[in-house]
């Protein structure tokens, strides 16, 4: 409905608008789940070199494209800036939306969380993150493109509108040419 009132106030307002990117962080950018509490320093861990690389030259084409990257997690904030910190990848990153330990909102560095790591409402509160940068980015959700490797957040997000949605899973998969590996997947979108 809102979509339909903006593009009838203003008929221009979805032209040329870019494509924000948004990722989960375990078993999608990563080969191997971090459990939520991902420790500075350990990130080879957690990812092979390959899919590294891999995950960089693609965020490197995403961002020549105009594109914005965002992550959305349910692991702990400070955790989760640490990964991309450690890696390379927090500078190819718009904003992070993740978990904390109490369930207040904090806002810190292009990082914010407001919902507890052990809540159970994880597909929804996925959903309230896109919404939110569909907001701050005034774009709509058909700019939006979204990987996860849970089933239910992806589910959630498509009955949400969010149809640009995918199911990916790198530590199942790991193999870059695999069909279910994000940059496998996101080679293919970005031809």
């Amino acid at each position: 409905m809102l979509k339909y009132i903006v593009e009838k106030l203003y008929p221009n307002y979805y032209q040329n608008k870019y494509n924000v990117y948004v990722f989960d962080l375990d078993n999608t950018i990563t080969n191997k789940h971090t459990g939520g509490h991902y420790q500075k320093g350990t990130y080879k861990r957690f990812i092979t070199d390959e899919m590294l690389f891999g995950v960089k030259d693609v965020f490197k084409k995403i961002k020549e494209s105009n594109g914005m990257i965002y992550i959305n997690s349910r692991g702990i904030a400070s955790n989760v800036y640490n990964f991309l910190s450690d890696t390379g990848l927090f500078p190819f990153i718009t904003g992070v939306y993740a978990a904390n330990y109490d369930g207040k909102k904090y806002s810190h560095n292009g990082v914010v969380t407001e919902f507890k790591l052990e809540h159970n409402r994880w597909p929804e509160i996925k959903s309230i993150y896109l919404n939110k940068i569909v907001q701050k980015e005034g774009v709509s959700k058909d700019n939006i493109y979204y990987f996860d490797d849970t089933k239910a957040n992806i589910y959630y997000a498509k009955h949400m509108g969010f149809d640009n949605s995918y199911i990916v899973n790198s530590n199942k998969f790991p193999d870059t040419s695999d069909k279910y590996n994000l940059v496998n997947i996101l080679q293919t979108l970005l031809k």
